[in-house]
């Protein structure tokens, strides 16, 4: 425990961002819970419930992104790998578990794609996200050599074209330039740079309350808005929910610069955010998602308050359940390396 406490925890940063990385895998199991739930009957109660808490929610992958550029990603080969490693072995065993419980029947040329899940888009934000890190070395040069003038001139281009003309896109049904809806390396690499912009140059002229409900009035406008849409339209609209829209992309702003001006320390914060993105990883397996969320927690049975007592309480019975899966992992994974370490002394 002590050797996992000591190497996983931060070092550098603060308490307030790890804070915010838990935060932000709550956010993402919840919007998954929405999605598992898939109540779209117009004027039931689990459809203003998802239209809510998915609004508050939604935000959550341009946060994470933000933090990266914020910090600015290090290239390290050996970190990835062992990213890599983590997921494929949650790919390889959820197959093999799919297979056991008779929830997917055995298809080669598919199912082997599992043993490489990075390079294959098994996990979207996994691949993306190491594209990502493998861009980063340049991002940082490029960032390193601009001026701050033409960064911003930059900065409201990219925003221009990749957040506002999507919205518009939606809005009036027409394709926007990317059409990943925020989900590729376009977006990803603008909020890098708009983070690094942020970490560099911006300072803070007002409470940092104002940020918090600057979030607050970005999430209900959006819930607003989409409700009000979806009504004028005969059906449910969802578009907005996109990440390269007005709406998601101030509010993920708004809820990052409200943590970027809180302080906390706490090394219980930080061991709890390095499960982050192992909890991701487990629960949003392709071939067990629908099994675990629908069969075994059966959450399209909750309606009413019990749905939004379940929206509050499940994320974190998920968060620590996967935490204690992965902390089982890297036992197995430390007591292999001593075993193999301790095989090669032996020999000398």
């Amino acid at each position: 425990m002590n050797k996992f406490l000591g190497k996983n925890t931060p070092s550098i940063r603060e308490s307030n961002m790890e804070l915010l990385r838990v935060l932000c895998m709550l956010f993402i199991v919840c919007g998954h819970i929405t999605l598992a739930h898939k109540s779209d009957l117009m004027g039931d109660s689990s459809y203003y419930i998802n239209y809510f808490f998915r609004s508050f929610a939604v935000v959550a992958v341009n946060v994470y992104v933000l933090i990266s550029g914020y910090y600015g990603i290090k290239l390290k080969v050996k970190k990835l790998g062992e990213i890599n490693t983590m997921v494929t072995v949650y790919s390889v065993l959820f197959v093999l578990f799919s297979l056991w419980v008779g929830i997917h029947k055995l298809q080669i040329r598919k199912d082997f794609l599992f043993l490489f899940p990075v390079i294959t888009k098994q996990y979207w934000f996994i691949t993306v996200y190491f594209v990502l890190c493998f861009l980063s070395p340049f991002l940082n040069l490029f960032i390193d050599k601009i001026d701050k003038k033409n960064l911003e001139r930059l900065l409201l281009t990219l925003f221009a074209c990749f957040c506002l003309l999507p919205t518009f896109s939606f809005l009036f049904n027409f394709p926007s330039i990317t059409e990943d809806a925020g989900y590729g390396i376009v977006n990803f690499c603008f909020l890098y740079l708009l983070g690094r912009y942020i970490r560099l140059y911006y300072r803070r002229n007002f409470s940092k309350y104002v940020y918090w409900i600057g979030y607050g009035i970005a999430a209900l406008g959006l819930c607003i808005f989409q409700l009000s849409y979806s009504y004028i339209l005969g059906f449910p609209f969802t578009s907005l929910w996109s990440y390269d829209t007005f709406f998601v992309f101030i509010g993920a702003i708004f809820l990052f610069m409200y943590f970027r001006e809180i302080k906390i320390r706490s090394r219980l914060i930080n061991y709890v955010a390095t499960y982050a993105l192992s909890v991701y990883v487990l629960h949003f397996h392709p071939l067990t998602f629908s099994y675990f969320f629908n069969d075994i927690l059966k959450v399209q049975k909750y309606e009413g308050w019990e749905y939004v007592v379940l929206l509050v309480i499940l994320p974190v019975f998920i968060y620590v359940v996967c935490m204690g899966v992965e902390f089982l992992r890297r036992c197995c994974f430390l007591a292999i390396k001593e075993c193999i370490n301790g095989s090669r002394l032996n020999r000398f």
